[in-house]
């Protein structure tokens, strides 16, 4: 039973990785977790960048978006292997990051969709101009 409290060499990771938790407030939850990466400056730059491409329509902006989300997807994917990181989750100070990789595929379709109809359209617009 004593095993199943966290000791003080596992306590220490928290203390290290992300001292602004507290063991009483209890484990992160995925929510908090989500909700902590969407208002990071990476969340909100993606969020930004997508208001602005469905707004301004610019593949440029589709693009950019789509590489940044992959990053940060990519990112996020490498961190899962980091033992100090699954440390962190079995202490309760983070939480496994499920809904994160989620919605982050989830911005990565929608870029990827806006940018294909993007495409599409420059493509007909250009191939109605050309002549033939």
């Amino acid at each position: 039973m004593l095993s199943l409290l966290p000791s003080a060499a596992r306590a220490e990771v928290c203390d290290k990785e992300v001292p602004n938790w507290n063991f009483a407030t209890g484990p992160v939850s995925q929510l908090d977790y989500l909700v902590a990466a969407i208002t990071s400056p990476f969340g909100v730059s993606i969020m930004a960048i997508l208001v602005l491409a469905i707004a301004i329509r610019k593949l440029w902006l589709k693009v950019l978006g789509g590489v940044l989300t992959l990053l940060v997807t990519l990112g996020m994917m490498r961190v899962l292997s980091d033992p100090i990181f699954l440390a962190s989750v079995r202490e309760g100070c983070r939480a496994e990051p499920h809904w994160v990789l989620f919605s982050l595929a989830s911005v990565l379709l929608a870029f990827l969709a806006l940018a294909a109809r993007d495409w599409k359209g420059n493509r007909s617009a250009h191939e109605a101009n050309s002549p033939h």
